[in-house]
């Protein structure tokens, strides 16, 4: 396969997300810095968990893998490094692919402007497909809706998959979007959005429910077992600059809210001049260890 310069798929329509691969997050704006406190949580247990499949013979080179919401592609470029056969992303934001674009070897690489809900691909043409941190960005008022829209992109995945294929999800749990107790230091100055955030992420239990309903025989948990930390994100004074927070949809709560925004920002100043902020910082640390950062499930048809 090859990079493709341009691909006829046209993102579908939603605000706020304005059909960049959310329903609340602005990604051709926020692709831009999107990197600057992101790393590609849990790639190298993915690749791992790839090596020991019996399907491939632990032959990474034989693989056509499938990244859904690859926005910038931190897991493709991963992925590429190790040696996977054929790569393909899929992302509803032209910035995200364009980044992409700069960074991956062409070759073995597919890079494509879309819907993953109605994908471009024959049915079972792929071995592996990915979602990192999507699923919480698709349309929904209620979680019911939510679930809805989750169980026919499952429906969609399990159609592209080869017999045997894997589904891999990596998302995060509600323990570990806690303000106050989970993973994410600046949750706590940020308690209303982390709260409304949280309630986009649909419980393991419920995506374990939902991978059976479509078809996936076998669903299996791990943690991730690495943390991740850019200097970036443990800055105490990167919430004050919108390019941290492009970083974390979290802030897409704000948007048309700067009051709101300017007096949550006025608490962490002053937890910074006191040096309470260091402090929450270093004991999120120290808990993340625990507790992790997010999980993956691995579905299998």
């Amino acid at each position: 396969m090859t990079v493709e310069q341009d691909n006829p798929i046209q993102a579908s329509p939603g605000a706020p997300g304005q059909g960049c691969g959310s329903a609340y997050e602005d990604y051709e704006k926020s692709h831009g810095n999107y990197d600057l406190t992101r790393l590609p949580v849990g790639a190298e247990q993915i690749v791992s968990h790839l090596q020991r499949r019996e399907q491939n013979n632990g032959n990474l080179a034989e693989i056509t893998l499938l990244d859904l919401g690859c926005g910038t592609d931190m897991h493709l470029e991963y992925f590429q490094s190790r040696g996977l056969g054929q790569l393909i992303g899929l992302d509803a934001s032209q910035a995200g692919i364009e980044i992409a674009r700069s960074r991956l070897h062409p070759g073995n690489t597919s890079l494509m402007v879309g819907d993953f809900r109605q994908l471009p691909l024959a049915d079972a043409s792929v071995d592996a497909v990915l979602l990192s941190f999507v699923i919480h960005h698709l349309p929904h008022g209620h979680q019911a809706e939510l679930a809805a829209n989750t169980a026919s992109l499952f429906k969609e995945i399990a159609r592209v998959l080869k017999p045997d294929g894997e589904l891999i999800i990596v998302s995060t749990s509600r323990k570990q979007l806690h303000p106050r107790n989970g993973s994410l230091w600046y949750y706590r100055y940020f308690q209303d959005a982390a709260t409304a955030l949280a309630r986009k992420f649909l419980p393991q239990s419920k995506l374990r429910q939902l991978l059976k309903s479509a078809g996936f025989s076998m669903v299996a948990g791990e943690p991730v077992e690495k943390t991740y930390w850019t200097d970036a994100s443990l800055d105490e004074s990167g919430p004050f600059h919108s390019e941290w927070r492009d970083g974390d949809s979290l802030f897409a709560f704000y948007r048309g809210k700067e009051e709101l925004l300017q007096k949550r920002l006025k608490a962490l100043e002053k937890s910074i001049a006191n040096g309470a902020a260091h402090v929450h910082i270093q004991e999120t640390r120290a808990r993340t260890e625990q507790i992790k950062q997010a999980y993956i499930l691995y579905a299998s048809r």
